[in-house]
């Protein structure tokens, strides 16, 4: 494996060479430590394989490593801590006079390596662009880790796409992947990036679909010009009633129906007269035990009530949400010499 990792430093020697060796333009350090089990001479290695990869980019100029790892001092530890501090990497490339830094570490992990890396802008002391990644593997595998970290961390990442729809129909209904979205007219602004299907439809005309792809952060509009179809009224769905509304209403009744059967049930108990032989005592323990019939009669009636209430008000005023929307008919509309004929199921 050390074979493999030292030929392969030597294809990669002369592309470092070139990019160290390019005409001033957006100067990057870059530094690879090691953590944990692995030695310095592999983080070295590394490096350089990354310092290939980041050069070969046009218009940028990578310094040397050793350079970089001067302003960070021999202390591995602090290296370290430097490496993984975006203040401390700032600083340090203010005083090499470089635009960006790439830096990170590799550590031994269960079955591999562990390899983190962070592109970050000196200028704003942004980081652009992270690659964490679990290798594993040998080492070949962690040097192809790295090449795909070199373009990763350039990455832009993805933003939502905004999508304009307009139709001929105010008030079409607009379905993109197959899943409603609105009315038109239409703007919706979190849309993946990618490829859409979007379809409009509205009631007496023909449904249209088009396809669109979105570009990360982009903007792009539909206009739809639906042909009215008068013959072939499509009939709507009706809307399936609430599970939530459902529940509750019939849930309040029936509470309150319990309560105010136990209402009454506590309040003809409490009415109830006392034993002429029984003693003062019995007297008072009865009594006792009347008024408490009294407050759960009165506490179950004011339940009920309050129950009631709510079942009646979801009742008259949430019907469409208690019992559903029942589906239009299709009718079929036809224009004939005698004048107009409706066919359908009526």
């Amino acid at each position: 494996m050390t074979r493999y990792l030292a030929g392969l430093l030597l294809l990669l020697v002369p592309y470092a060479a070139q990019a160290q060796e390019a005409s001033p333009g957006r100067r990057v350090a870059v530094l690879l430590l090691g953590a944990g089990e692995v030695d310095d001479a592999l983080a070295s290695d590394l490096t350089e394989v990354l310092i290939a990869a980041v050069g070969a980019r046009e218009g940028q100029t990578v310094i040397g490593k050793e350079e970089f790892q001067a302003r960070l001092g021999q202390d591995e530890e602090r290296s370290r801590q430097c490496v993984e501090s975006p203040i401390c990497l700032a600083n340090v490339g203010a005083e090499l006079a470089v635009d960006e830094i790439i830096a990170g570490t590799v550590a031994s992990s269960t079955g591999g390596y562990r390899l983190s890396l962070a592109r970050q802008e000196i200028a704003s002391g942004e980081v652009k662009g992270r690659f964490t990644r679990e290798v594993q593997g040998d080492q070949s595998a962690l040097v192809a880790a790295v090449q795909e970290a070199a373009v990763e961390i350039y990455r832009e990442p993805e933003r939502p796409a905004e999508l304009r729809v307009q139709a001929n129909v105010e008030g079409a209904e607009v379905f993109v992947d197959d899943q409603r979205a609105g009315m038109t007219p239409l703007r919706l602004t979190d849309l993946a990036p990618g490829r859409h299907r979007v379809r409009v439809d509205a009631l007496g005309f023909r449904a249209e679909t088009k396809e669109v792809r979105l570009r990360s952060g982009g903007h792009a509009r539909l206009d739809f010009m639906l042909a009215e179809a008068p013959s072939e009224r499509v009939a709507r769905g009706g809307r399936p009633a609430s599970p939530f509304a459902v529940v509750t209403t019939w849930t309040s009744v029936g509470l309150a129906l319990s309560a105010g059967a136990l209402g009454t049930v506590m309040a003809l108990r409490s009415q109830g007269g006392f034993d002429e032989d029984a003693t003062q005592r019995e007297a008072e323990l009865a009594l006792d035990e009347h008024e408490t019939e009294a407050l759960v009669a009165n506490i179950s009636f004011v339940s009920a009530g309050a129950l009631g209430a709510l079942a009646l008000y979801l009742l008259i005023f949430q019907s469409d949400a208690v019992f559903g929307t029942a589906a239009e008919r299709p009718v079929a509309v036809t224009l004939e010499p005698g004048g107009l004929t409706l066919r359908g199921w009526f």
